[in-house]
């Protein structure tokens, strides 16, 4: 997967994720959904009462922050709760008389899909949406938990080309820090992963125009990755995610994984 590589001096690192815990990223390709998905479990003890879901941008100075998602649990099951939140998003998403149900929800979050037998509900992220931060309020004893990651979006999208007279970059570059709870980056010490790189298949309905569930195929996996090695993908454009697992040893002071970016011409 490594290839020669120069950078465009116009481009710089982006910021793909921010891993914080030291926990298996999901299988997205085995059951084929976005790996961009937000996994929301409800948990904790069951009781009957109101949940609260919250999407907050990091800056919140620039980019309008949607209402919140308030979802009442009338049995005391979590099942039920996973039920009525995957109900009060596909409400909040809709639309009455060509109004939006919640205000700039859909500038942060494209669908949800549920599991009835299960306790949690997939939410998928707009792709280009600023990053934001999901929180949870409310119901006592229940819980409301986000994962993989504390942070979203958390894929990438690769361009077709980079500069005006410049063909496909045909590659990017991935590299993965550990930071402190001060976002200062820690040495790389003994610490070691394994990445793999998940290309998004986009699919659209040709009647519609509505998107549809994408496909996801593997670009590779690399074992006993370190940190800071710059891992270099062919990817002549498109979405992208990574996938992280088998980590050991990382730092002292270790807060999270922020895993950077850039497009690349071979």
């Amino acid at each position: 997967m490594a290839y020669p590589h120069y950078r465009d001096a116009n481009l710089t690192d982006r910021r793909l994720r921010r891993k914080d815990d030291l926990v298996d990223d999901p299988d997205t390709l085995t059951d084929q959904y976005d790996p961009g998905t937000i996994f929301a479990v409800v948990g904790g003890v069951a009781q009957a009462g109101n949940l609260t879901a919250q999407f907050t941008p990091l800056d919140t100075a620039k980019f309008p922050t949607p209402d919140p998602v308030v979802f009442a649990v009338t049995t005391e099951t979590l099942a039920q709760g996973a039920a009525a939140l995957y109900a009060a998003f596909n409400t909040a998403l809709g639309a009455t008389a060509g109004v939006p149900n919640n205000r700039h929800l859909g500038r942060y979050i494209e669908r949800v899909e549920y599991t009835a037998a299960g306790t949690g509900v997939r939410i998928v992220p707009n792709p280009f949406a600023p990053p934001f931060l999901p929180t949870m309020s409310g119901a006592g004893t229940m819980t409301l938990t986000f994962t993989p990651d504390d942070t979203f979006p958390i894929t990438g999208v690769a361009a077709k080309q980079v500069g005006k007279n410049v063909g496909p970059p045909g590659a990017v570059v991935l590299s993965v820090h550990s930071v402190t709870a001060a976002d200062d980056v820690n040495g790389i010490g003994s610490c070691t992963f394994d990445l793999e790189v998940l290309r998004v298949v986009e699919r659209f309905d040709p009647v519609t125009s509505q998107q549809l569930r994408p496909g996801v195929r593997s670009l590779g996996t690399l074992t006993g990755v370190t940190l800071g090695e710059e891992i270099t993908v062919p990817l002549g454009g498109g979405r992208f995610g990574v996938r992280v697992t088998n980590i050991a040893n990382q730092p002292s002071g270790h807060d999270a994984f922020d895993v950077r970016w850039d497009d690349v011409v071979t």
